[in-house]
């Protein structure tokens, strides 16, 4: 059993009117008595929108599995791949180096 009180109707009462007083009677309305078929049809195009944009941004961000972990595809550009770490000036070509000077500004065996 819960260690709750137990709340009695008339307290309910009393709860909803402090909270209508204070907040206005639209917070303890029931949400059912504004909603109408034109708002579900402008809610449910919202929605397809969210999805439509929530799916070109996984697209655009899409991972691609590679010397062990996961990268942008965005971080494995070609031109990325010539750039010298800064610090020990090798210029290797591969996915590692490619994502640790993105990130760290430094190439794999720097970073390590």
């Amino acid at each position: 059993m819960s260690n709750q009180p137990k709340l009695d109707w008339n307290e309910i009462a009393r709860y909803e009117q402090a909270i209508g007083k204070k907040y206005g009677q639209e917070a303890v309305d029931n949400l059912r008595a504004y909603w109408n078929d034109e708002k579900e049809e402008v809610y449910l195009e919202q929605l397809k929108l969210l999805k439509e944009k929530d799916q070109y941004t996984w697209d655009k961000e899409r991972k691609v599995f590679a010397d062990g972990f996961f990268i942008t595809e965005k971080l494995l550009t070609r031109e990325s791949s010539f750039i010298p770490c800064p610090i020990c000036s090798k210029a290797e070509n591969n996915a590692k180096d490619d994502f640790c000077i993105k990130k760290y500004d430094c190439c794999y065996t720097c970073y390590v």
